[in-house]
């Protein structure tokens, strides 16, 4: 009995101990699936997060890409944009050059045909000279030979001796014959002139419509931008150099007042107020400096007895240099014994003439 109870205490404390191990165990095991449950529900959330971010990351790459290849058209649209300016630039290029080597051989010819111009005109206005000239001599030939007509028939007329009379006469038709030789050759060389003088006037309204139908042609207008822009750059050019002849011209001239000074003379000065008279607009204080940037070129004279076409047609050499033709007189052509205008030509000759060097006869002239 008391085995079995002794049994029956072990058995009832090995149940109790079982029984709270199944509790513990029920216990762990209730734990365990809830840390499950919970972990199941974390591990679901985190995967749908992961799910979510992984669509966004999807997107986000397609988007990239997407960016990617409208960069990479970008920059082959800016490459090709490039080779096209590139093209384009040099095709204009090679446009402006040829327009360019057109205008300049445009304004070669054109600047042929105002030097052809000028040319012919200088030889017009020495014809008309010459006209002027012999229409002169032969007003005079023809006075000389009136008062001497009537002074002869007078003495034959006064003079009673037949013999004296007939001399008179013979000598008187000799005279008169000579005369009238004289007169026809006068007259002839008037005609010749007056054709010469007419065939120069012809032939300069024919220039001048020619350089009117060049002005009012197409390529003339087309080539208006490019004169501008030589005439811009040019006019910097011409300012320049005319402040330079300025300067030059005053130190020429104290030069040759200082020669002429024991004579008592001086070299003719500028005269500024009658430069200017011929232009309105134009500051007789200025009026040096436009004579060098402008006047010379159109052939107007600085000084009474200087003219520079005739100067520069007259010796070539000098218009080929490149110098002003008022400074080559001052500075060599007046003691070198050139012409400076056709009143006082040849220089050398009418000086020598008169005893005096050039510089002193054209400081007197």
């Amino acid at each position: 009995f008391n085995e079995s109870a002794a049994a029956s205490r072990m058995i009832f404390e090995q149940n109790r101990e079982l029984q709270g191990r199944l509790r513990e165990a029920h216990e762990a095991g209730q734990r365990e699936r809830m840390w499950r449950e919970e972990n199941t529900q974390s591990l679901t959330t985190q995967i749908h997060e992961l799910q979510a971010k992984l669509e966004m990351t999807g997107v986000e790459h397609a988007a990239r890409e997407e960016r990617e290849a409208t960069l990479r058209r970008t920059v082959e649209a800016l490459k090709e944009m490039n080779r096209l300016d590139e093209q384009a630039r040099a095709l204009l290029e090679a446009r402006y050059d040829r327009r360019l080597a057109e205008a300049n051989e445009q304004l070669r010819e054109l600047q042929a045909v105002a030097d052809d111009y000028s040319e012919r005109l200088i030889e017009v206005y020495r014809a008309l000279d010459m006209f002027d000239s012999l229409l002169a001599q032969g007003e005079a030939s023809l006075g000389a030979f009136e008062a001497k007509v009537f002074g002869q028939s007078a003495q034959a007329a006064a003079s009673s001796a037949p013999v004296r009379e007939g001399m008179s006469a013979r000598e008187t038709a000799i005279e008169l014959e000579k005369l009238g030789n004289r007169w026809k050759s006068l007259i002839s060389r008037l005609d010749r002139s007056s054709e010469r003088g007419a065939n120069h006037v012809h032939e300069l309204d024919s220039l001048k419509s020619d350089l009117a139908a060049i002005r009012a042609s197409t390529g003339w207008r087309l080539l208006a931008p490019f004169r501008k822009f030589g005439k811009g750059v040019s006019a910097v050019n011409r300012k320049a150099s005319s402040r330079k002849r300025v300067s030059a011209f005053t130190q020429a001239k104290l030069a040759l007042d200082q020669k002429l000074a024991p004579l008592q003379l001086a070299f003719p000065p500028f005269d500024a107020a009658a430069y200017a008279q011929a232009d309105p607009n134009l500051n007789s204080s200025d009026s040096l400096g436009h004579y060098f940037e402008f006047g010379e070129g159109e052939g107007r004279r600085p000084l009474l007895n200087f003219d520079p076409l005739f100067y520069v047609r007259q010796y070539p050499d000098v218009g080929a240099s490149g110098v002003s033709p008022l400074l080559h007189f001052m500075q060599y052509g007046v003691h070198e014994g050139r012409s400076p205008c056709v009143e006082l030509h040849p220089l050398n000759d009418l000086a020598s003439s008169k005893g005096m060097t050039p510089l002193e006869f054209f400081a007197r002239s």
